[in-house]
C-alpha cells in the first residue's frame, strides 16, 4: 500500500471512530430524556414516579435511577436475588418506607436456581463493573471474566437464589402502578417477560439489555410488545419500550434523531 493510500485509510478509520463516538454520545442522551418525560408525566398527575427493577444489584453500579431515587424524586420496588448485593442495596436506602427491597429474582415460575458471580476474594483482579455481570448462565459470566484473567474459571462462586413470577410479586406487594420497569438479568430476560401480563402491569417505560438474547428470541419479544401497542426502540445494547401514551410522534421522532432504531412490525 502506498503512503497516500495508507494516509487515506487512516483518515477514513479516524472518521469512522469519530462517528461511533458521536453516536454513543447521542444515544447516551436517550435514557435521561425518557426518565425526565416519565417523571414529568407522573408529577403532572400529582404522583411521584414509581419503578420496578428486576436485578437491582447494589443500587449504584450502572443504575440509571440511583441519583433520582436518593433525591426522593422516585420510589420503587427493587428485586435482587444475591444476598450480598441485597444487603448493599438495603444499606443504600435506610429508613425509606417508599422503597420496597426484596431478596428475590424473577422467572416464569417459582423456583430456586444457581446464580454465578465473581468471588469477592478475587474481585480486585477485574474491572469494578464485573460484579454487575452476575448471571444464571455461567458461560455468560465466564466470557466476561476471561477477558481479564486466564484464571477466571476458578474465580466464580455460586449462590442458590429464589425466583418468583413478577405477577406474583406485584400482587403480593400490592403494586398497581408502574411508571418504569428495568430488567437487568444477564440473559434471563425472556423468562422475566414471560412471568407477567404486560397489558395488566402496563408500565409506561421498559428498559432492558437485549445483547444476550438470541436473534429469534429477541424478534419474538419485539412482536409481543408491538402486539400490545408498545413502541420498542433499540438504543445500542439496550431496548427502550414505550407505552402508547408515551410514544407520541414528537418523542419517537426525537429518539430516532438521537440514534435509536425503531422495531418494525
Amino acid at each position: 500500500m502506498t503512503d497516500t493510500a495508507t494516509s487515506i485509510a487512516e483518515e477514513r478509520a479516524a472518521m469512522q471512530r469519530a462517528e461511533k463516538r458521536q453516536m454513543r454520545r447521542r444515544r447516551s442522551a436517550i435514557l435521561p430524556l425518557l426518565l425526565d418525560l416519565v417523571e414529568q408525566t407522573a408529577q403532572a398527575a400529582g404522583k411521584r414516579p414509581f419503578y420496578v427493577q428486576v436485578g437491582a444489584h447494589d443500587g449504584v453500579l450502572g443504575d440509571p435511577l440511583c441519583d433520582r431515587t436518593i433525591a426522593h424524586r422516585w420510589s420503587g420496588l427493587l428485586l435482587e436475588p444475591s444476598a450480598i448485593y441485597y444487603d448493599q442495596l438495603c444499606a443504600l436506602y435506610p429508613d425509606r418506607p417508599d422503597m420496597i427491597i426484596r431478596n428475590l429474582g424473577v422467572s416464569a415460575k417459582k423456583e430456586k436456581l444457581t446464580l454465578f458471580r465473581v468471588d469477592e476474594a478475587h474481585r480486585a483482579a477485574y474491572p469494578f463493573s464485573i460484579a454487575g455481570c452476575a448471571s444464571l448462565n455461567r458461560k455468560l459470566l465466564l466470557d466476561h471474566m476471561m477477558r481479564h484473567s486466564a484464571e477466571a474459571d476458578a474465580h466464580i462462586c455460586t449462590e442458590t437464589v429464589q425466583l418468583d413470577p413478577l405477577r406474583t410479586v406485584l400482587r403480593r406487594e400490592k403494586i398497581t402502578r408502574i411508571d418504569m420497569l428495568i430488567v437487568d438479568v444477564e440473559g434471563h430476560e425472556i423468562e422475566v417477560f414471560d412471568s407477567f401480563d404486560l397489558s395488566k402491569a402496563a408500565p409506561r417505560l421498559i428498559w432492558y439489555e437485549h445483547k444476550h438474547l438470541a436473534r429469534q428470541a429477541n424478534r419474538a419479544l419485539m412482536s409481543r410488545f408491538l402486539d400490545e401497542g408498545y413502541k420498542p426502540a433499540r438504543v445500542g445494547q439496550d431496548t427502550a419500550v414505550l407505552h402508547p401514551s408515551l410514544a407520541t410522534e414528537g418523542v419517537v421522532t426525537t429518539l430516532v434523531e438521537l440514534g435509536a432504531t425503531l422495531a418494525k412490525p
